[in-house]
């Protein structure tokens, strides 16, 4: 979906349309109710990249980002 956030870094995947109807459905959908933790992509579950799973590189995310917000303290 073209936001701002991957505007210019990525090119478009899918609409605004197309994200927009994937959201809805994940807020919405009866059979989405109790699903929790999984990752998707569009309308589908699916398997983030391989370094969201690496406990390593989590670890350094987090601490990272608690040294840029200056969480430590």
């Amino acid at each position: 979906m073209p936001t701002k956030m991957v505007t210019g870094r990525f090119p478009p995947t899918n609409s605004v349309k197309e994200g927009v109807n994937a959201t809805m459905r994940l807020i919405t959908s009866e059979e989405m109710e109790g699903v929790t933790g999984s990752y998707f992509y569009m309308q589908r579950e699916d398997r983030a990249l391989a370094q969201a799973y690496d406990p390593v590189a989590r670890k350094t995310l987090r601490e990272e980002t608690d040294r840029l917000l200056d969480l430590e303290g």
